[in-house]
């Protein structure tokens, strides 16, 4: 999602930079304040040192992106269990009547 959501790669190629991402936490998107020229700016940081075995970064326009793209997921899950939930209840599964069972024999022989 980081990636749709427009970060950068930057694979560990070099010593210093595997011992620079060894410093990150793993797996965690962290916000990094910079400094380029006299303005100060934010970078995003997720160290990925197995799958991607490096850095992706993005600014703040990827991070609000990206933030946008989880919310979209957020929904489209909600939604998609919703349904599920819809679906089996549909069937009588749970609080439903049992629309598939005969009527129990009640005192007919």
């Amino acid at each position: 999602m980081l990636a749709a959501a427009g970060f950068r790669p930057a694979p560990a190629m070099t010593p210093e930079a595997k011992k620079q991402l060894a410093l990150l936490p793993p797996l965690r998107l962290r916000m990094q304040p910079q400094r380029i020229g006299n303005a100060p700016e934010v970078a995003y940081a997720y160290a990925d040192p197995v799958v991607g075995r490096g850095v992706l970064y993005g600014g703040p326009d990827e991070f609000a992106r990206f933030q946008q793209l989880a919310l979209q997921q957020r929904l489209a899950d909600q939604h998609a269990a919703a349904t599920e939930m819809q679906r089996v209840s549909d069937f009588g599964w749970g609080w439903g009547p049992r629309l598939w069972l005969p009527e129990p024999n009640r005192g007919r022989a």
